[in-house]
């Protein structure tokens, strides 16, 4: 490059800044250059932005995996080729070759507190399993598990044995457990396919459990694009509950509440047009005797969002809190964590499978103390590469709560104990401790709860042990059913 065209090229910095932050701005958090390696924006990011912003002379030379969400364009190009490449530059001529690295702790190992056990899986599998979901039932001492691959719905007793396989289900992405009490569940099906596509091949289906296999029955809602999760509330405290849905979506996405009419159907109330929806938390945020609830938003637009219950099935729409779109948001919980009666919220990013796959500083855990008033302040942050989902509970019966994570996208080469950790609450801090578990599974999906009705908290994990293998790993995941108990041996 020329001296002569080098100046000119960061001439164009400032005004191109001014342009990323319009443009860049109007559907998300801003993304600073920094966030992400100047390679990955060149061959990624920018490409998939200028989809979005329908830039014909760039979307025309895109070839796949890129190119095959050209359907995501808009009608008309939205800024013009010239204004493109200045934000380009801005982007390009402000990022860095590398990300910063992170000096990893050395994570411990947890001893004595948990009895590790392999869940055997004895079914007709056809290839290697990859789990989209995992849940224990505490009240009947079960777990249920959903293999995408085999397309499979397993449920086990509470000592890990396999009492029930329903064979051709799609991929479980949610089951609400609200009336297990009387075997009844909700199940929500993300679709055919949890790929990105327009579909609406998702459904909810109720279903009861006889003691030996689920006894399937209606579908509330039967038609949904790429469904993570349907919930039943009462948010008008009638006779009859309602349901809240999240379409994930693909092009479009939605929040939707859901009332009976009188024909005892289902009509659906848009809450939300937004796409990326994973989880949803229902609870009186606001502590007014009414149900709200929150919801995680990815893809995107990544951010925490109150659904304040206004009565008469109305909801008011509030950020709590907003991420950039590279964070890669996959968890979060509300708990009061510092006791002082207010809920908090824990946080993990970490997703890393679409066009920034490369190790990341701000991957982990956070932790937003409340302030009170909705304002959340971010007091402490715990990093993990990949970080998928988090579960805080008393798991050693000390009185405070610990916390567990897992990770589907740990560093395999140079810290591959980071696929599970657990923060020991000590009283003052958390004190990352791991098991050694890495070469049982890649952990996709997790969930805790007394298993075995002793009083203490067990957990359940499922891998997903897809390629690209690390090496050295691949045959060990490969030979493991890819479902283990962690059984907690406390006692209360």
């Amino acid at each position: 490059m020329s001296a002569k065209l080098f100046i000119s090229c960061n001439s164009e910095v400032p005004e191109g800044e001014v342009l990323a932050k319009t443009h860049c701005s109007s559907c998300h958090l801003f993304p600073e250059p920094g966030l992400l390696p100047k390679n990955v924006w060149e061959h990624g990011t920018l490409p998939y932005m200028a989809i979005y912003l329908g830039i014909a002379s760039e979307i025309a030379n895109l070839k796949p995996p890129i190119a095959d969400d050209v359907v995501l364009r808009p009608s008309q190009q939205l800024i013009s080729d010239s204004n493109w490449e200045k934000i380009k530059t801005y982007y390009l001529s402000n990022s860095t070759r590398e990300l910063a690295t992170v000096n990893y702790q050395t994570l411990t190992e947890k001893k004595g507190l948990f009895e590790v056990e392999q869940i055997p899986i004895t079914t007709h599998q056809k290839t290697l399993a990859n789990f989209t979901y995992i849940a224990i039932d505490s009240i009947n001492k079960l777990i249920f598990s959903s293999d995408q691959t085999n397309k499979q719905t397993h449920i086990f007793d509470y000592k890990g044995k396999l009492i029930s396989t329903t064979e051709n289900q799609n991929a479980i992405s949610y089951i609400d457990f609200s009336e297990a009490k009387s075997r009844k569940y909700l199940f929500t099906y993300i679709g055919s396919t949890t790929q990105p596509n327009p579909e609406n091949g998702g459904f909810a289906q109720r279903a009861s459990w006889n003691g030996k296999t689920l006894q399937f029955e209606d579908k509330p809602l039967p038609k949904l694009n790429r469904a993570t999760f349907v919930r039943e509330l009462n948010s008008d405290k009638d006779k009859d509950k309602e349901l809240v849905s999240g379409e994930y979506g693909y092009i479009t996405g939605k929040v939707s509440l859901w009332n009976k009419n009188q024909l005892g159907n289902y009509e659906e109330k848009v809450l939300s047009n937004s796409v990326g929806a994973i989880s949803c938390k229902i609870i009186d945020l606001n502590k007014d005797g009414k149900h709200d609830f929150v919801v995680l938003f990815a893809q995107g637009n990544e951010r925490i969002v109150y659904f304040k219950n206004l009565g008469n099935n109305n909801f008011e729409e509030k950020v709590l809190i907003q991420f950039p779109p590279s964070y890669g948001s996959s968890s979060f919980e509300l708990i009061d964590f510092n006791n002082d009666g207010e809920l908090d919220i824990l946080h993990t990013s970490g997703d890393n499978a679409d066009f920034s796959t490369v190790l990341k500083p701000y991957h982990g855990l956070r932790v937003f103390i409340n302030q009170e008033n909705y304002l959340f302040k971010q007091s402490a942050f715990y990093f993990q590469n990949g970080a998928y989902k988090v579960i805080p509970m008393d798991f050693d019966l000390d009185g405070d709560t610990d916390i567990v994570t897992i990770s589907m996208f740990p560093d395999v080469f140079n810290r591959p104990k980071e696929g599970f950790i657990f923060y020991e609450n000590d009283g003052k801090t958390l004190i990352p401790k791991t098991l050694p578990i890495e070469h049982l599974g890649r952990w996709n999906v997790i969930d805790a709860g007394d298993l075995d009705g002793d009083g203490d908290i067990d957990i359940v994990l499922g891998s997903h042990p897809v390629a690209p293998f690390p090496s050295g790993f691949d045959q060990e995941w490969k030979n493991n059913t890819g479902l283990l108990i962690l059984r907690n041996q406390t006692k209360k």
